[in-house]
């Protein structure tokens, strides 16, 4: 079975945090609290709610059904879904998807190596992916 990763990004955490964990519990028991925002694996989800963007959107609805605000990514690392969650903490659901449209100065990657990067024309991580 395939791992899957939600993380919520909030800049309203602080001040909701006993909400935002009673809200990843309804979709996970295995919730860790960080920072900015909540990473929760919701592996086996995919069963009864879909594909990853199908489960972001459902833990979307709920937190607006519970008036919480942010952004929601579901992915199959924890990674990838913090930083597509990052992105954004307007009401948006990213999808593994829109990972690799991610341009990488948005990622942890010293300027020295971006600067490389685009010099070579290198500017998200699709066009990464494309070198042989």
């Amino acid at each position: 079975m395939k791992r899957s990763f939600a993380y919520i990004n909030s800049p309203g955490l602080k001040s909701d945090r006993e909400r935002f964990v009673s809200l990843a519990k309804q979709f996970s028991f295995a919730i860790e609290v960080l920072e900015d925002g909540i990473l929760f694996d919701v592996s086996g989800l995919g069963r009864l709610i879909g594909k990853p963007a199908a489960i972001a959107k459902k833990i979307l609805e709920e937190m607006q059904k519970q008036g919480l605000s942010g952004s929601v990514a579901v992915a199959e690392t924890a990674d990838t879904a913090m930083l597509l969650a990052r992105q954004d903490t307007a009401a948006v659901v990213r999808s593994p998807e829109t990972f690799q449209q991610l341009p990488l100065h948005q990622l942890p990657i010293e300027q020295d190596t971006l600067n490389v990067f685009g010099d070579l024309g290198i500017r998200s991580v699709d066009d990464l992916l494309a070198i042989p």
